[in-house]
């Protein structure tokens, strides 16, 4: 029996040599295809490590030309470096019009040659291209600010601040300082009336960081005239700063814009009525101490403030910055759950900012009971500290005891 030649040898055996050339050629093609694409993928990896490099691997891709010519703009380059790079940003622009680095590029370099205007029309191009170049904003920040447009160079602030996540580590410091003129401060109120994502954190940072409390005072009242609302912290950290700078006055005018009603005559929150999360020195403030127990408990119809010691503690528990004006005053106040004798009786003191103590008022023990006395404010004790005290007590049982009023109630002047 005749042996069958297989089917597969017969069809490639008759194979014509036109055939075989297109196979070859497409063969060829996906393979250069291949080449292509893996050499677009590194100069896509090495464009921001390595610009040369990726420019190197893929000379025709529009990008990478553009992120070498860049490189070569942002160094100290040689006046040969330099028309490089203008020749590769004008290649990258006919590649890929939109190539942000090569207009970047090409701009950086007509400044460098003393062309303002081409500089500022070309960053203008890139910005045009994408808002989230940061190198663009920047020059735009500049150049705004050269030409005194306040306006404008706030507008890319915010929109710097609002697309890249390292532009707050730069411009903060900058924006805190230049709070200080009032021409900035009040447009930079009005952009943040839009409440753009980064006003908390801005306050924030300039209430803590800033170099100037006076005039991160002065930016928060204005945001809350505008109806921005400002944080307890932020308000909290200025105010602080205000007084430890002896702004005394600044800082009583900031809380007051942000607290309505309040007196210079009296304590704030007697009744323990209102939460402050961030207490400001005009707020109470509890002092920590190791083994010492205290807390706030706000209620709307009247909290506590609740302290436990062990024994043989003692010290400053809670504590208020007062303003009264000189005079005399009768200080009372109400207590519950007293509990220690009458040789460790906690009192509150009133002391000036030079340290004088200018009166005590003792609460003695009992499981309800009242207590007050008469405290004189002399003149040039402007500034003063209301304490809650605890005395030591050598009984095992220590100390503790709840507050739920206390106010200053003035009879007349010294």
């Amino acid at each position: 029996m005749p042996t069958r030649r297989s089917t597969h040898v017969g069809r490639s055996s008759r194979r014509s040599p036109m055939e075989w050339g297109l196979r070859l050629s497409v063969a060829l093609v996906a393979a250069f295809l291949g080449y292509l694409s893996v050499t677009q993928t590194l100069s896509s990896m090495l464009r921001n490590q390595a610009p040369d490099s990726a420019w190197r691997l893929a000379p025709g891709e529009g990008r990478s030309t553009a992120a070498y010519a860049r490189s070569l703009a942002l160094k100290n380059s040689t006046a040969d470096e330099r028309a490089l790079s203008d020749t590769l940003g004008r290649r990258a622009l006919r590649e890929d019009a939109t190539a942000v680095a090569a207009a970047t590029a090409l701009a950086i370099n007509a400044q460098v040659q003393g062309n303002v205007a081409s500089a500022r029309r070309l960053m203008r191009y890139a910005h045009s291209l994408s808002r989230r170049e940061l190198q663009v904003e920047l020059w735009l920040i500049e150049d705004s600010v050269g030409r005194g447009d306040i306006a404008e160079a706030l507008r890319h602030y915010d929109i710097a601040l609002r697309t890249s996540r390292p532009a707050a580590e730069l411009l903060y410091p900058v924006l805190a300082q230049a709070i200080a003129e009032p021409s900035v401060r009040h447009e930079l109120a009005r952009t943040l009336s839009a409440r753009p994502a980064w006003t908390d954190s801005f306050t924030d940072y300039a209430s803590t960081m800033g170099p100037n409390s006076q005039a991160t005072a002065m930016l928060l009242s204005e945001l809350t005239r505008s109806g921005v609302h400002v944080s307890e912290g932020a308000s909290a950290a200025t105010i602080g700063g205000l007084i430890a700078q002896n702004h005394v006055n600044e800082a009583w005018a900031l809380y007051t814009s942000l607290h309505r009603g309040a007196r210079r005559d009296n304590v704030r929150n007697g009744r323990f009525s209102t939460r402050t999360l961030s207490p400001s020195p005009f707020d109470w403030t509890t002092v920590d101490q190791p083994g010492v127990a205290t807390d706030l408990q706000f209620d709307a119809k009247g909290g506590v403030f609740e302290f436990s010691l062990p024994a043989n503690t003692g010290g400053i528990l809670l504590k208020q910055v007062q303003l009264l004006p000189a005079g005399r005053y009768r200080f009372a106040g109400h207590g519950v759950g007293l509990e220690y004798t009458r040789d460790a009786q906690p009192y509150w003191q009133l002391t000036c900012a030079s340290g004088l103590t200018v009166g005590n008022v003792d609460v003695p023990p009992g499981e309800t009971g009242s207590f007050n006395g008469e405290i004189v404010v002399p003149d040039g004790c402007t500034q003063q500290t209301l304490n809650f005290v605890a005395r030591p007590s050598t009984k095992i049982e220590g100390v503790s005891g709840r507050i739920d009023r206390v106010e200053f109630v003035r009879v007349n002047h010294a």
